[in-house]
């Protein structure tokens, strides 16, 4: 029963995430099935039931995801980059000793 809806979740978890975690995503979804699969009330709407789940899996993968990101970010400090890379103007500290005859 799993094989023949491999290829569909598999092409579903792409659209999703990508191709990095996609295969991860769909045996993780085979796994939920697995232990679900009394929760089932229509053994002909196991399709549709199993992209369910495997939204579900995909979308707990994205916040498990964007979470770590939120984690990793906090505390550190900006990456130093010189003020020329981040399109400041520089300014001299020194001052001028004439000013230029246009300015007078």
């Amino acid at each position: 029963m799993l094989q023949r809806h491999r290829a569909p979740l598999h092409a579903a978890a792409l659209g999703m995430l990508g191709h990095g975690k996609a295969e991860d995503a769909v045996q993780e979804t085979f796994a939920v099935a697995l232990r679900r699969i009394g929760d089932l009330r229509d053994p002909d709407a196991v399709g549709g039931w199993l992209h369910a789940v495997l939204r579900n899996v995909c979308l707990m993968t994205v916040r498990r995801e964007r979470a770590l990101e939120l984690t990793g970010e906090i505390g550190r400090p900006p990456a130093f980059r010189p003020a020329a890379a981040r399109g400041a103007v520089t300014v001299s500290a020194r001052p001028r000793t004439s000013s230029p005859a246009s300015n007078r």
